[in-house]
Formats: C-alpha cells, sequence, structure tokens
C-alpha cells in the first residue's frame, strides 16, 4: 500500500495567516500500522515554519498502490498521460 498525506500551507500577510493550499505526497511500500512512524520519519521533509509562511501535514491515509490523486485522473482524462506525477517521498530524506 502507499500512504497518502495531506498538507496545508499558509501565509502571514501582515495581521493574520491565511491559507495559501497545500500539496499532495505519497510514501510507496508502507505497511499497514507503521503509518504514525512513517509519517514521523518523512515530516521534516515537508514541513516548514517560518515568520510568512508555513506547510503542517494535516491528514494521512493508505491507499491502494493503483490510487491515484483526483489531479491525476484528470490528467489522464484530458491529455491521455501524467505530466504531474504526485511527489513521493521516501524514508531516507529523499523527495521524487
Amino acid at each position: 500500500m502507499k500512504l497518502l498525506i495531506e498538507t496545508q500551507c499558509m501565509a502571514f500577510s501582515g495581521t493574520v495567516w491565511k491559507a495559501k493550499g497545500g500539496d499532495t505526497y505519497f510514501v510507496m511500500d508502507v505497511e499497514p500500522g507503521t503509518e504514525e512512524r512513517v509519517v514521523e520519519s518523512v515530516r521534516n521533509q515537508v514541513e516548514y515554519f517560518n515568520p510568512i509562511a508555513q506547510e503542517y501535514i494535516i491528514d494521512y491515509c493508505l491507499v491502494d498502490d493503483d490510487f491515484m490523486t483526483r489531479d491525476e485522473r484528470l490528467q489522464l482524462e484530458f491529455d491521455g498521460k501524467i505530466l504531474y506525477p504526485t511527489r513521493v517521498l521516501y524514508e531516507n530524506n529523499t523527495v521524487e
């Protein structure tokens, strides 16, 4: 199975924090029951916090190996191929 990770991006606009979208990541070959450990092992690859911007994990879940995100399905439907696949994280701190 693979782990689907969703993030939230925020930007500080002088007086308030505003949501600015987010991102989606996959971690491949995750065994059921190890999700929390895997999330903790890749957290430093996606999360950041500074005075004007931040990104943090808001949700994660296991999905089947053939699962595609909505963006991937739409690319396949309209372009016939996936030009911009979901980024894959690896537990050894590399991103693809």
